[in-house]
Parts: C-alpha cells; sequence; structure tokens
C-alpha cells in the first residue's frame, strides 16, 4: 500500500490536525452559504431552501464528499466528520474543543440513526417496502448518484441490494443497478429535501465549533504592526512549534485567515415540523 502525503510529508500531529480541520471547514462553508440556500431564521424554528436544482445538488454531492475518506492525503478509514472526532478525542490547537465535540456527536449520532421509510415503490423490481435504513446510507448515495452516470455506481449499485437484504429482500446486482434511479428519485426529491434544514443547521453547527475552536488561540500566534507607509495595519503569524512544514505553514495561515471573523452563517434551529419524520 502506498503512503499517504501526510506520511510522505512527514507532517506532525498538529499539521495532520491542521489540514483535517481546515479541509472540513472549507467544504461547510461550500454547502451552507447565501449563495446555495435560502435561510428563513426565526425564533420558533427556522428552515432553509435551495435556490436552484443546481444548488440542490451541489449540495448533495459536497456533502457525500464530505462523508468519503481522504486516505490519499490522511490514509487510515476516517471520513471529514471521523477526522474532527479524532481531534475532539485529543485536540492539540486549543482547549476550546466542546462546542466542537457537542456539533460532531450530534451529527454523527443522527446520520447513524436507522429511520424506516413506509410504502416506498420500486416498479422495476415490482417491490413495495417499508424500508428501514440509515440516514447516513441514503444521504451519501444519492450525492454519488448524483454526481456519476451508471457506468461508475457498481458500488452504489452493490450498496442497494446490501440495504434491501438487511431489509430481507434478496435482489441481484443487475436489478439493483435498474433500480437506482427509482432510489434516488424517492430520496433526493424528497426526503433529502425534507431534511436539508437539519443537516444545515448541523453542519453550520460544526462550523461554529471550528472557529470556537481554532479562533481560541489566534491571538497567540498573530502579530500586528501599524505601517506608516501606506498607513495601514499589517500582520503576520508565528506559528507554533508543531507547524514546521511549508505545507502546514500554509495551511495554518489559511486556518487563522478564516477564523478572524464569526462564520457568515448565524446558528440557528430547525423547526419542529422539519423533524418529525424519516
Amino acid at each position: 500500500m502506498s503512503k499517504s502525503l501526510k506520511d510522505k510529508l512527514g507532517l506532525s500531529p498538529l499539521e495532520v490536525e491542521v489540514a483535517a480541520v481546515k479541509a472540513s471547514l472549507d467544504l461547510i462553508d461550500d454547502m451552507v452559504n447565501n449563495e446555495t440556500m435560502t435561510f428563513s431564521i426565526a425564533p420558533y424554528g427556522s428552515e432553509i431552501r435551495f435556490n436552484t436544482p443546481t444548488h440542490h445538488a451541489y449540495f448533495s454531492i459536497l456533502l457525500a464528499d464530505f462523508f468519503s475518506i481522504p486516505r490519499e492525503f490522511f490514509g487510515g478509514s476516517d471520513n471529514y466528520l471521523g477526522l474532527l472526532r479524532l481531534v475532539c478525542h485529543q485536540p492539540l490547537l486549543s482547549d476550546s474543543i466542546e462546542p466542537l465535540s457537542s456539533a460532531v456527536a450530534n451529527f454523527d449520532q443522527w446520520l447513524g440513526e436507522e429511520v424506516t421509510i413506509e410504502q416506498r415503490w420500486f416498479p422495476s423490481l415490482d417491490l413495495t417496502i417499508d424500508l428501514k435504513i440509515k440516514r447516513r446510507d441514503f444521504i451519501t448515495s444519492c450525492g454519488n448518484i448524483c454526481k456519476h452516470n451508471y457506468t461508475q455506481l457498481t458500488r452504489q449499485g452493490k450498496k442497494f441490494g446490501e440495504i434491501l437484504e438487511k431489509n430481507g429482500v434478496q435482489v441481484d446486482i443487475e436489478k439493483c443497478m435498474i433500480a437506482l434511479p427509482e432510489f434516488y428519485d424517492h430520496f433526493f426529491d424528497d426526503i433529502l429535501v425534507y431534511h436539508a434544514s437539519t443537516i444545515a443547521q448541523h453542519l453550520n453547527d460544526v462550523r461554529w465549533g471550528i472557529y470556537e475552536y481554532a479562533s481560541a488561540r489566534r491571538r497567540e500566534y498573530v502579530e500586528t504592526w501599524w505601517d506608516e507607509n501606506p498607513r495601514i495595519a499589517r500582520y503576520r503569524y508565528r506559528f507554533p512549534s508543531g507547524i514546521k512544514s511549508q505545507l502546514g505553514k500554509h495551511l495554518f495561515w489559511d486556518l487563522m485567515d478564516d477564523v478572524r471573523r464569526e462564520p457568515y452563517i448565524p446558528r440557528f434551529v430547525v423547526t419542529k415540523y422539519l423533524q418529525r419524520r424519516y
């Protein structure tokens, strides 16, 4: 097995942590923002709507990437939420980990819950079923189906077959591939839209947790001074002892820039009417 990039470059534990936090922050910022979504934020309950169907698809694809394993860089078997979970277990950058730890745990628990999708009809299988499935499974499948054409969906076909098998239905891979568009119609255009506000809330909570975690130490590492010509305030970063490589310094600098201000999207809580089903 070839080495991951972190091993080839000999990145320190702190540099690996910074890379994981920075990559997760970037993905969330690309998903949850005012360009892709319209936010209706209210004290009695909030919701989001995608601005266009294309933004819905874009969100779904990036969400699947968030739950993919960046093995070439990090090695191992953790997706980005799993990498953040490791950060929470052994934080190196600061001690202000509780908001991030809570947000990651809540999202992970919600994703892992098995729900029942009642009376779903798959005409190509001549099957009507109360389908039991974990939220994580249909979310990642929708993103991958949205991203690829059928020639790159063999893995999703096998996964669908495994889900059906757990529900007591045996279907071969050929029929599963044929039924994938029906699976996609049920989940992408219906259930995933229903859950979009809740998913956005969880992602935004994680984003705020990253901000509170990383910004807690920013002042220790930033040096500011006044430049008389051209009369502007300048700043530069001093690096912690665990940041040594050029890539590590680059990622640390970018992360500190990202937490100069609070996230653009305020905290919000989704209306209870979008949390009662599935």
